[in-house]
């Protein structure tokens, strides 16, 4: 159990933010007195196909409607795809992304990317977007 222990605490943080960020919102009919959440997208979004030994090139889509800076990382959540092993995942500072698919993957296996974008608000807001890669 301490693997779904661990896997359910990865949210916990993102979540407390995200209601007490509501909270702040019940607290002033102001708009701009409350932080407000980032946008966060995948380009290309959805699901993308790539064979073995191949890299696939992703990149980092954000807007933030209270102007505050957006943090992005990525990751690989390998409790959603079906490949057992990592992808390497290397990161720019520019918001993108190349994923170097294994040479192990087999046909029919998928790979699923996050972007987690945090603003910088009182109460940092987080979102998620995902992509998942096909193996053909």
């Amino acid at each position: 159990m301490r693997h779904g222990r661990q896997v359910s605490l990865r949210w916990a943080a993102a979540a407390q933010n995200d209601f007490a960020a509501r909270i702040q919102w019940t607290l002033t009919p102001h708009f701009r007195a409350a932080n407000h959440a980032p946008t966060v997208r995948i380009v290309p979004g959805g699901v993308v196909t790539a064979r073995p030994s191949t890299s696939v090139q992703l990149a980092a889509r954000t807007h933030d409607p209270d102007g505050d800076r957006v943090a992005t990382s990525w990751w690989q959540y390998r409790e959603e795809g079906t490949h057992p092993g990592a992808a390497t995942l290397t990161t720019r500072s520019d918001g993108r992304a190349t994923v170097a698919v294994p040479a192990d993957a087999q046909p029919g296996e998928t790979i699923s990317i996050i972007l987690q974008g945090t603003d910088d608000g009182e109460f940092p807001l987080t979102r998620y977007d995902r992509v998942v890669i096909r193996i053909v």
